[in-house]
């Protein structure tokens, strides 16, 4: 685990003996708890930022399970104390309310350089918000993104689906076609669902449009009020169904094979 901070820390000292002859006020550290393995090249470029403001950024990092407790620790005995997390924001609501949080909305509003309502909404308005208010500043993340082959959909005369129940018509439709003339059907879907982390994803993705009536008001697998677990519906049914057809239309990851942010056989045109 340290060996992993030093390798991220050691540009970034590098950069700061050189950057430190041209600060007017002597260069201050910050420090910061991350979670191990996030965001990597961002915590670099944010390092190489510091810099440039006469600050160093000092990372330690922690794995998933020993994070929360790590993180809460700081509030309630001292041991060690951090400008900044780097973390989920599904801990935010715990940071809150130990006071660990300092609202950030007036920040915002004072720093046009920002361009805030540049972030993917999501992130401005979900992830970073509790409460109403902006309690934290999207470093990274991951927004789902439909590509399609335009050839292909040109020669069937095919738009881009805007439903789940379009896109299961098409895929349907176009399963079993020769994408890339080599004489062997192809699959109409490339995702990486089996063995891999978009499984989830993609269901919860199936889901939320048809349970979330209120947006994410509404909640998704429990009432947000009550608790109650929202499976026994219509909307679950519906979304097994669709999720078990279109995993028949999808290329399976042979065995053994690494999953990857990149969908090979898309790109390889298969």
């Amino acid at each position: 685990m340290r060996r992993t901070a030093a390798l991220v820390l050691l540009g970034m000292l590098t950069a700061r003996s050189v950057l430190a002859d041209n600060c007017t006020e002597p260069v201050a550290d910050s420090s910061c708890l991350a979670l191990l393995g996030k965001s990597l090249d961002g915590l670099s470029a944010l390092g190489k930022e510091y810099l440039n403001m006469c600050y160093s950024l000092i990372v330690d990092y922690a794995e998933i399970p020993d994070l929360p407790g790590l993180v809460l620790d700081t509030a309630s005995n001292g041991q060690r104390s951090y400008d900044g997390w780097i973390l989920d924001p599904v801990m935010t609501v715990d940071m809150v309310q130990a006071g660990m949080v300092e609202p950030l909305d007036t920040y915002i509003a004072a720093d046009a350089s920002l361009n805030w309502p540049d972030f993917i909404r999501y992130f401005r308005q979900v992830s970073s918000v509790y409460n109403g208010t902006v309690t934290g500043m999207p470093l990274a993340g991951k927004v789902s993104t439909l590509y399609y082959r335009k050839d292909v959909f040109a020669m069937a005369n095919l738009s881009p689906p805007s439903t789940w129940d379009e896109f299961l018509t098409i895929a349907r439709a176009m399963n079993g076609s020769d994408f890339n003339a080599d004489g062997v059907p192809d699959y109409s879907i490339c995702w990486q669902v089996i063995n891999c982390l978009e499984d989830t994803v993609v269901f919860s993705q199936l889901l939320t449009p048809m349970i979330q009536a209120l947006g994410t008001k509404s909640g998704w697998m429990f009432d947000p009020v009550s608790m109650t677990p929202l499976v026994n519906n219509e909307a679950m049914l519906k979304a097994l169904s669709l999720y078990k057809e279109l995993l028949s239309y999808t290329v399976p990851l042979p065995r053994g094979a690494q999953c990857m942010l990149a969908h090979m056989p898309f790109l390889q045109g298969s």
